[in-house]
């Protein structure tokens, strides 16, 4: 709840940098009638951002498309997807007197080290498409028989959903997809009759066609891109320098340490194989929680793939760490599994679990100690308010409009198409 009064409070309304673009001479009229599927899927960059643009629609019909509806709607979309994961991590454990332990580590989401995602509402993509993917991998390694179609219908609904809402959705169900595939091609190589082998090869069926149908889809219609950096690839240093800082952000670490960034990597890794070495838990955690590190892991390489031409000080990028903080909760489920499946067979390493998984919440703490200041968000609301008295004097002086705290191109056609549709931003300058 600081949180969230600290972004609605701070929230400004008007429009800053890609948000602009709804109000394109040639992007405006959308929002005035039903919105085409052509708009709905129409790139952003190299982005597809359906379910951006549908909020911003929905907004403007209902409120004139006001920005701090769509800042506080969007955090409340990332308070829901923190909510997913705590649920997912308690489901996985499989014990609910652990649930404030869960908790604990959920604590480390809501750092205002995300604060870039949080003060923008246009970057509700991110949390839409996460949590989308979260629903996917929760779905898609579900094993009931008779509710089967149900499960089909929403884990690829739901990677439909990711992919349409950012890049990265993309690059988490292309990681998902191999998973499903071999987990229902075993369950159906296991099946004791000819009826649940059919059932689980339909459901593969299914799953491929439309998710991998989707992802084929989307690099079909991949943009080029002149004014982005050359693609970074695995077998360079570069990549792996920015991979291991994005990973050590999930961690809370803003300094640049492909040391520090590997420990974390460890942190993640190494419970997980120890998982699938001993067989630990039920195979639908086992199969979820793999599906989503991987998932996380494959959005932070397609990020460097794509943004490490930018300088290795990008991967430090606010934004980012809505991929990689997953890595926080799911290594705590994959040490909280393996630990407990160890002293199973081990009775002396019993006192030795619950220090263990201490020092593991200690380590996270000692990453976010100082990641836990609200300032930055003051700062931005003071930039937006000079931006937004910048286009207070647009409206009232004219001229081109030039308000470099919003946007660093004049705004003065996109100014008179907010002014025409009336705008929430532009109600204290109409009639001027």
């Amino acid at each position: 709840m600081v949180h969230l009064g600290q972004v609605g409070s701070h929230a400004v309304n008007i429009p800053y940098w890609d948000e602009w673009e709804f109000l394109h001479p040639e992007q405006a009229p959308n929002l005035e009638g039903a919105p085409s599927l052509s708009w709905l899927l129409a790139r952003h960059n190299e982005h597809v951002i359906l379910t951006t643009k549908l909020q911003v629609w929905i907004l403007y019909r209902l409120s004139g498309w006001d920005l701090v509806s769509q800042v506080v709607s969007n955090f409340l979309l990332f308070g829901l997807l923190v909510g997913v994961i705590a649920c997912l991590c308690v489901r996985m454990i499989c014990c609910s007197e652990t649930s404030w332990v869960v908790a604990a580590f959920c604590l480390f989401l809501l750092s205002p080290l995300g604060w870039e995602n949080h003060r923008w509402g246009f970057q509700s993509q991110f949390h839409v498409a996460m949590l989308a993917f979260l629903v996917a991998c929760a779905a898609g390694f579900a094993e009931p028989e008779r509710r089967r179609p149900w499960f089909a219908a929403l884990c690829s609904g739901a990677a439909l959903l990711a992919i349409a809402s950012q890049s990265a959705g993309l690059a988490a169900c292309v990681l998902l997809l191999p998973c499903l595939a071999v987990y229902r091609g075993l369950r159906a190589w296991r099946a004791e009759n000819r009826s649940l082998r059919q059932g689980e090869l339909a459901l593969l069926a299914i799953l491929v066609t439309v998710i991998g149908g989707a992802c084929v889809l989307w690099e079909a219609g991949r943009p080029q891109l002149s004014h982005h950096p050359a693609l970074t690839l695995p077998w360079t240093a570069t990549f792996w320098a920015y991979f291991l800082d994005l990973v050590g952000l999930g961690f809370g670490i803003t300094e640049s340490s492909a040391a520090l960034g590997a420990g974390c990597l460890l942190l993640v890794v190494v419970p997980l194989i120890g998982c699938w070495v001993r067989r630990t838990g039920s195979e639908w955690a086992r199969w979820t929680l793999t599906a989503v590190v991987l998932g996380s892991l494959g959005c932070l390489a397609s990020i460097v793939i794509g943004r490490a031409g930018l300088g290795l000080e990008s991967a430090k990028s606010s934004r980012y760490f809505a991929f990689a903080c997953l890595l926080v909760p799911f290594s705590f489920v994959a040490w909280r599994l393996f630990l407990a499946d160890l002293a199973r067979d081990h009775p002396k390493l019993e006192r030795a679990r619950a220090p263990a998984l201490i020092a593991l919440w200690i380590v996270c703490a000692v990453g976010f100690k100082n990641d836990w200041s609200f300032a930055v968000y003051a700062e931005q609301a003071k930039q937006r308010r000079a931006g937004l008295a910048c286009v207070e004097r647009y409206y009232a002086e004219g001229g081109m409009g030039r308000c470099p705290q919003l946007y660093p191109a004049p705004l003065a056609r996109r100014l008179e198409e907010a002014r025409r549709l009336k705008v929430s931003f532009t109600s204290r300058t109409r009639g001027q």
